[in-house]
């Protein structure tokens, strides 16, 4: 096997190479000659895997990566099997495509729904402005919402049975901190808890604490039946659900860490059309969770 990779690589092919006939043998050696990292993805596969990754590129669309760099190629054969007997075509190709890594597709295997879950992860992927990979992505919000959850089913806020997942995400941004901060909007809160009062991770709280009374949109509450200072603490009547969404996120994005560091305050002219010139958002900058919203200074 004279291929130019890496020694430990062809070592962990030569078992693959002794059970494959001609035709294999060639098409592998194709696939991973002078590509280190493809030869040393496909030497962790079992032959079977291999075999599988094979039969794959022969049989699909050229855009899909072909050298085994694709993450569908770092995990077991049984693994991939899983998510393809669970997903349409077209969510196995993008799964194929993405630049998530094996650790990322085992957790989505373990999903009850993976599709649903990859296409919920692929919509907040959508959201971020930040230059990070996928698997990064992924790890630091999944981990994040398993600290939530763990804080949230200690204080009893969620219904028996429910947790906290992407799909709960309504806006998401990379913040200063170079974590994910994120405004959720989910009917998984336990029945007793009081949505609107202190220590709640809404934006049902945001809508019924700071959005204006005269507000027109759809809201999911009335929107300032809880303001304390009125107007202070209220957006104009202008800021409808859409636009009170699209200015947190600017905030978070744009915005600097206050006097510690769960709070972002950012002032500058992309307020300008939500007349106000400064937000201020309380948030946990451990699990990203963004715990509430006001504009903080003076209208323009």
């Amino acid at each position: 096997m004279d291929l130019d990779v890496p020694a430990d690589a062809r070592r962990n092919l030569a078992p693959k190479y002794a059970d494959f006939d001609a035709t294999e043998r060639q098409h592998l050696t194709s696939l991973v000659d002078g590509r280190s990292t493809a030869a040393r993805n496909a030497g962790d596969l079992d032959t079977d895997g291999v075999r599988a990754a094979l039969d794959y590129a022969c049989n699909s669309p050229c855009s899909i990566q072909l050298d085994f760099d694709s993450p569908m190629w770092r995990v077991e054969k049984d693994i991939s099997d899983s998510i393809k007997s669970r997903v349409d075509s077209e969510t196995y190709e993008q799964i194929a495509e993405s630049d998530l890594d094996a650790r990322a597709v085992r957790d989505l295997a373990d999903a009850d729904n993976p599709g649903t879950r990859w296409r919920e992860f692929r919509r907040l992927d959508g959201q971020i402005d930040a230059d990070v990979s996928q698997a990064s992505f992924y790890h630091q919000l999944d981990g994040q919402l398993t600290g939530l959850n763990h804080q949230l089913r200690g204080k009893s806020k969620l219904k028996s049975g429910q947790t906290i997942g992407f799909e709960d995400i309504e806006r998401i941004e990379y913040g200063p901190n170079g974590r994910p901060t994120y405004l959720l909007q989910t009917n998984k809160w336990a029945s007793d808890i009081d949505l609107t009062g202190d220590g709640m991770h809404d934006f049902k709280h945001v809508v019924a604490r700071h959005a204006h009374p005269d507000a027109d949109g759809d809201w999911p509450v009335q929107p300032g039946s809880e303001i304390e200072q009125f107007p202070e603490e209220a957006f104009p009547k202008e800021v409808g659900p859409g636009e009170l969404k699209d200015a947190i996120e600017i905030t978070v994005r744009r915005g600097n860490v206050g006097d510690d560091a769960g709070e972002l305050v950012y002032s500058g002219s992309s307020l300008d059309r939500f007349g106000v010139d400064e937000i201020t958002i309380r948030r946990n900058p451990k699990t990203g969770v963004i715990q509430t919203v006001y504009p903080s200074g003076d209208a323009p």
